[in-house]
């Protein structure tokens, strides 16, 4: 017979594994138990941290709500409520969690990093790197927090900064994709097209279906003339997320340039953006161009 404490541990496992799915499935069986409120206020921190984790931002905070109806002076409810504030685009809300959290526990790296994110929601760049900073003093090792700040610095026009930060998450963090990504985009914004192109190829060693590398190699082999590569590219992205609004409009202005007016025109019909129905009526008309002078 498998007791509730068992049942709780075997779920924090699944958390550390990033079995989120089955963490939640066992966190809310014991839920449906009568249990004390320390052990209610954990396995809601835990429950509610998870539903973060795979979005489903709602239930996380009504949990980690319900962790602190019962402990409210649990330090990691208030800043992962101040993260799920944040994702649910309650801003002045998330701030004030963060804030309790460090009332509680002033040395709490993961509330700065918090309320770093949500300041920086608010427009409050410098208040948002003073906030990364005090959570780096803390925890010079939080991979995350040299990410946040890199994608606060361009704000400022501080790229060379931003990739310095970018450049630090990984070697914290191997797997870290997106800093790759993101290192590539600031590398490519200052000209270095051939050191974005190395980001974006780690970017993808990591996340082979990252849309994103393949969309923005895509502008950067643009950028170095190498069209047929960066057309390779816009397609390999689009065959990862085939209504990928920008990519399809990119790869549209390509193929137009290079004459292939319809592969373009389907593509801007795939895309959106304001002036996309310009580009697909001047498809048509240079495909009629081209029909008159072969029958002439």
């Amino acid at each position: 017979m498998v007791t509730l404490q068992e049942f709780f541990k075997a779920a924090v496992q699944d958390v550390g594994s990033g079995q989120y799915a089955e963490a939640i499935r066992k966190l809310e069986l014991i839920m449906t138990h009568k249990i004390g409120a320390d052990d209610k206020s954990k396995a809601c921190v835990l429950l509610g941290g998870a539903h973060l984790v795979i979005g489903n931002n709602e239930h996380g905070v009504r949990r980690l709500k319900e962790a602190l109806s019962v402990a409210p002076i649990n330090f990691e409810a208030w800043s992962n409520l101040s993260e799920g504030y944040r994702r649910l685009g309650r801003f002045d809300e998330a701030v004030e969690a963060s804030g309790k959290a460090l009332t509680l526990k002033p040395d709490y790296a993961e509330a700065y990093n918090n309320m770093g994110n949500a300041l920086k929601e608010q427009g409050k760049l410098n208040d948002a790197l003073v906030s990364y900073h005090k959570a780096l003093t803390l925890k010079p090792d939080y991979a995350e927090v040299h990410y946040n700040m890199g994608a606060g610095l361009p704000i400022q026009g501080k790229l060379d900064e931003a990739i310095a930060s970018y450049r630090k998450a990984p070697t914290l963090k191997p797997d870290y994709a997106e800093a790759h990504y993101n290192m590539g985009n600031a590398l490519k914004e200052l000209g270095k097209l051939d050191d974005a192109l190395a980001s974006y190829r780690e970017a993808l060693t990591l996340k082979p279906d990252y849309t994103g590398a393949y969309a923005n190699m895509g502008n950067a082999l643009q950028g170095q003339g190498k069209l047929d590569d960066a057309i390779a590219s816009y397609s390999k992205a689009l065959s990862v997320k085939a209504d990928h609004v920008e990519t399809n409009y990119n790869l549209g202005l390509l193929l137009f340039q290079t004459y292939q007016y319809n592969e373009a025109a389907e593509h801007f019909e795939s895309s959106d953006f304001e002036n996309s129905k310009h580009w697909l009526l001047r498809c048509l008309y240079s495909q009629d161009k081209e029909t008159l002078f072969l029958i002439n």
